[in-house]
């Protein structure tokens, strides 16, 4: 399953990545909103895990530009200094995971957005510990 990490910060975006290509996904990364955009239509991903706080772009407008092209699930990556406004979330997103986070909470979540959305998640007795 391909998953699509955005984040500008290089250690979230890094540590996200890692988490979820150990526990079998294939990760591909991005850092700005316009490498963002690219990179979900050329892989179309299985789901999307969008930092509310990305370089060049606004992380909304990204998920609703994304909305209008696929029913991809989109999560958000938040922070206690920013956190995405309810209603905006759930007009734009499927989940939001607050940072900072526990790689089992992050992989708990991502499993349970694909299982809700019809993917064939990783297992939790296939995760790497």
């Amino acid at each position: 399953m391909d998953i699509i990490v955005a984040s500008s910060n290089v250690f979230h975006r890094e540590l996200s990545s890692f988490i979820l290509s150990e526990a079998g996904y294939t990760v591909h990364e991005c850092s700005d909103g316009d490498g963002f955009l690219r990179c979900v239509t050329q892989v179309q991903p299985d789901m999307v895990l969008l930092d509310a706080r990305i370089s060049g772009a606004d992380s909304l407008d990204l998920a609703r530009e994304v909305r209008q092209q696929s029913h991809v699930p989109i999560m958000f990556l938040t922070n206690g200094a920013y956190s995405v406004p309810v209603p905006s979330l759930q007009a734009c997103a499927d989940d939001h995971v607050v940072w900072p986070y526990e790689p089992e909470n992050l992989l708990a979540q991502v499993h349970a957005l694909l299982y809700r959305s019809g993917g064939v998640p990783v297992g939790p007795s296939e995760v790497v510990r």
